[in-house]
């Protein structure tokens, strides 16, 4: 059987929720359908994790940030490895990517828009809206973002589709909490909060530790968990010290697998200010830990009363609230937590996920072959 070879393009391979979901969909694909390769911009942790699943990958150099010849060396490796879809994923991504595939001359095209910042200026959206005519699909990974998407960029809504991010519900599971506080030497006895994500500032970090110190009085065996690693490190720690909470928050860095540490969680916090859905939510759900969010994005897609509360974004007075809500309230915390597993495995397993990309690949094959 003939199968449908595929580049997967992202402008870096460090750790990231968009780069994690590629490892997990990509690594599930191969097999009699798929032949998989990963191209990338620039090298980073995750190569390693790629190749050891046997998926190649190959780097495109790009020299400048605008460099003229990047489009031909993306398509003349298509063209070289006779590749039929060329799928990429955000904006850099996006836009090379796909000047390369037009250049190509017969690669099929589709663009994975899973931003929710409303960042692009005029320029952005003319590329955006420009490509979108020669792309086969556009996939978002919300309602929100697909919405977005149509409003700014004025892509007609019927060339998106939504495909939501998918979690492996067997790796994320509720597990032992005393055990893995144990294995990462946490406090057996303390009610810990924590959050996993890049410490970027659209994650809402400074809130989170604005109501930690709001919280920390009424519950002394109070611990905060911030994992991940990113720009915003320095600050959000200098402003830990600043709230005389430093002693209490613990910042992990970079952490390849966090479900050790999400299970070490009483409650998972994620006071974005703008996320398109949130993997790491969806992960935390899985492992029975119930969520405090914003409600912006895509996020009221995932969280809602069952499972979790949702607060304004920006707000570290209705943030603590929630919070102490549900610290005060063991029983309503493990309701929640068994909720939102059961929602995870329902709607957002990585199973349904790759599915659906299946089903979207095949069906633009199917079309070119009828043209």
């Amino acid at each position: 059987m003939r199968k449908i070879k595929i580049l997967h393009l992202i402008s870096t391979l460090d750790i990231g929720g968009v780069q994690k979901q590629i490892f997990e969909v990509v690594s599930r694909l191969e097999g009699e359908e798929f032949s998989n390769t990963v191209g990338s911009f620039r090298d980073g942790i995750l190569r390693e994790s790629f190749e050891n699943a046997g998926i190649p990958v190959v780097i495109f150099p790009r020299w400048f940030r605008f460099d003229p010849l990047l489009p031909f060396r993306i398509a003349g490796y298509l063209v070289k490895e006779k590749i039929e879809i060329l799928q990429t994923y955000l904006f850099t991504a996006n836009t090379w990517g796909r000047l390369g595939g037009i250049l190509s001359g017969s690669t099929l095209m589709i663009a994975s828009e899973r931003n929710a910042i409303p960042w692009k200026g005029s320029i952005h959206l003319f590329l955006d809206h420009i490509l979108s005519y020669p792309t086969a699909s556009i996939v978002t990974s919300s309602q929100a973002v697909k919405k977005l998407v149509v409003k700014r960029a004025l892509i007609p809504s019927h060339k998106i589709r939504v495909i939501y991010n998918g979690v492996d519900i067997q790796k994320f599971s509720s597990g032992d909490k005393k055990s893995a506080r144990s294995r990462l030497s946490l406090p057996p006895q303390a009610l810990i909060i924590g959050t996993v994500g890049r410490l970027h500032w659209c994650k809402g970090h400074r809130y989170l530790l604005e109501a930690f110190k709001k919280l920390l009085p009424e519950f002394p065996s109070l611990y905060l968990l911030i994992v991940g690693e990113g720009e915003e490190r320095k600050k959000l720690e200098v402003l830990a010290y600043k709230l005389g909470v430093r002693h209490r928050v613990i910042f992990t860095g970079e952490i390849k697998e966090p479900v050790d540490y999400i299970r070490c969680m009483d409650i998972g916090v994620y006071p974005s200010l703008y996320e398109a859905l949130g993997i790491s939510i969806l992960e935390t759900l899985a492992c029975e830990v119930p969520v405090v969010a914003s409600k912006t994005g895509g996020i009221p897609e995932i969280v809602d009363e069952k499972c979790g509360f949702l607060v304004s974004p920006g707000d570290s007075e209705s943030l603590a609230k929630a919070i102490n809500i549900l610290l005060k309230d063991e029983m309503k915390r493990r309701k929640m937590g068994k909720m939102g597993r059961e929602k995870v495995k329902e709607n957002f397993s990585i199973e349904k996920t790759v599915e659906e990309w299946k089903s979207l690949y095949g069906e633009v094959i199917k079309k070119k072959m009828r043209m």
